[in-house]
């Protein structure tokens, strides 16, 4: 609905998963970042393809990200095999309360500002992929201050989310690879088996969040967008 990929309700939810079945601390938030960013990657296809059935992903724009998109996950992914997982958590938490502050106070100026591109796409695939979601609640800001209108921004930052969260799952493998302490079913640092288990819950979500976001006033998709960072990110600093 908000084109965030669901990974800022993911990553959350599987930390707390990971730490209630004992995996060791130092992989929880990993092991939660990387096993989003492999369920996120469904879920912005399925997404994109209903928001694409309403006309209103910007393809052109996907393409000048794209570039930059590829080489920040990877990037990404050695971030988070040297960072400390408590680390990872309150920078997730900081800057999605920094965004719903964003969202409701009005800071982005209309339209026109600027063009996205490789650079923007390499910030955006490496944060992204640190946060372990889809990029939405980088790529959502971005193209609005890109100048783009609500629903289209949403709509494009879904099919951001594809080359974000293939990518940034990549990097997390090639970088939890042969680690010792990790549980069965993992591949690097994405968990197979909870991938497989989200997959159609996130498939059918996905679709009925694109079918809403077409039906939602804008003024209250900002408001549910800023109000889901600042609680999502609270608890995370928590």
């Amino acid at each position: 609905m908000l084109g965030l990929g669901g990974g800022t309700v993911l990553v959350p939810v599987l930390y707390l998963v990971f730490l209630w079945q004992g995996v060791s601390p130092g992989l929880q938030m990993p092991l939660a970042l990387a096993t989003s960013l492999g369920a996120v990657l469904f879920t912005a296809i399925s997404s994109t393809w209903q928001h694409q059935r309403h006309g209103t992903v910007e393809w052109r724009v996907l393409a000048a990200l794209v570039p930059g998109i590829l080489l920040g996950g990877l990037l990404g992914g050695q971030v988070v095999d040297a960072l400390p997982g408590i680390v990872l958590r309150r920078l997730f938490g900081i800057y999605l309360v920094l965004v719903a502050l964003h969202m409701l106070w009005g800071w982005l100026p209309a339209g026109g500002r600027s063009r996205a591109g490789s650079l923007a796409g390499v910030v955006i695939g490496t944060l992204a992929t640190i946060m372990g979601v889809a990029g939405g609640i980088m790529v959502v800001p971005y193209l609005l201050w890109c100048g783009l209108e609500l629903r289209r921004a949403i709509s494009t930052a879904a099919a951001v989310g594809i080359p974000v969260a293939a990518a940034g799952a990549a990097g997390l493998v090639l970088s939890g690879w042969g680690h010792p302490e990790l549980p069965p079913g993992s591949l690097g640092y994405v968990h197979l088996y909870t991938v497989l288990y989200l997959l159609p819950g996130c498939l059918l979500g996905a679709a009925l969040g694109a079918w809403l976001t077409h039906r939602t006033p804008v003024p209250w998709l900002r408001r549910i967008f800023a109000v889901t960072m600042a609680l999502i990110g609270l608890w995370m600093l928590y």
